[in-house]
């Protein structure tokens, strides 16, 4: 989880990723507010640009020794842009199932 959160910081201004031959862009990466109920818990949003600067979000939760990576995107978001919460009725529902 150390070395995740450290990538954040790297990858704060961006980077570019290739996916079956396509090239994208993640034009920056931020921290958001992360769920509570796990030992530990990090939340993020990338803004991707694929044609359209769009959000695209991540929770990570470790609880014990499991570690749980739930992302989420909305497509309606991705289609105007506009950011949108992350739906964290997923993430407690994953953490109950933990217990």
């Amino acid at each position: 989880m150390k070395d995740l959160d450290a990538a954040v910081g790297k990858c704060a201004a961006g980077f570019s990723y290739t996916v079956t031959g396509t090239k994208s862009d993640a034009l920056k990466v931020t921290k958001t507010a992360a769920p509570e109920g796990a030992d530990e818990a990090l939340a993020l949003t990338t803004t991707v640009d694929a044609g359209l600067k769009a959000p695209m979000k991540a929770v990570v939760v470790r609880k014990g020794s499991t570690v749980v990576y739930v992302p989420a995107v909305n497509f309606a978001s991705a289609s105007t842009g506009k950011d949108y919460d992350f739906p964290t009725e997923i993430i407690d529902a994953q953490l109950a199932k933990l217990g």
